[in-house]
């Protein structure tokens, strides 16, 4: 799992952030960004924390590597009930006034594979998530 001290460090790719007609050098420092970049830092270690495991992530279907839960696909009410909690456990942390969070567009994600079977259109026009796309933890971040 990803640690929030790694999450921080990747933000440190080069990326073009630019804010007032002004490139930001340092996402992660600079004034405007920081603070949200250390909560979602924090979020990454709630996540990663050893006694938060069984809250926080579920073993992937095809590695059996933790995997953060904001991507399970749930398939039972035990699945609803443990995706819940961790969002739960997410909302307590940032008070609830953190929108956008990584589970926030997973959501969109993962509800939408378990429609294939009732779907009219062909399987192969379904979404799919990979492996590497839960990993890496994929957010959207709206400014």
């Amino acid at each position: 799992m990803r640690t929030g001290a790694e999450y921080l460090r990747s933000l440190q790719d080069g990326r073009q952030v630019f804010l007032d007609g002004e490139r930001v050098k340092d996402v992660a420092s600079h004034p405007a960004f920081r603070e949200a970049a250390r909560s979602l830092a924090r979020l990454f270690d709630i996540a990663a924390a050893p006694a938060a495991r069984e809250t926080m992530t579920f073993a992937s279907p095809k590695t059996g590597a933790p995997v953060l839960r904001a991507y399970q696909i749930p398939r039972s009410p035990a699945d609803l009930r443990a995706r819940r909690l961790f969002s739960e456990k997410w909302a307590e942390a940032t008070f609830g006034l953190m929108g956008r969070t990584l589970d926030h567009v997973a959501g969109f994600f993962c509800g939408l594979p378990p429609r294939r079977a009732s779907s009219p259109a062909p399987a192969r026009n379904s979404p799919t998530i990979s492996p590497r796309f839960m990993s890496a933890s994929a957010t959207t971040t709206f400014i």
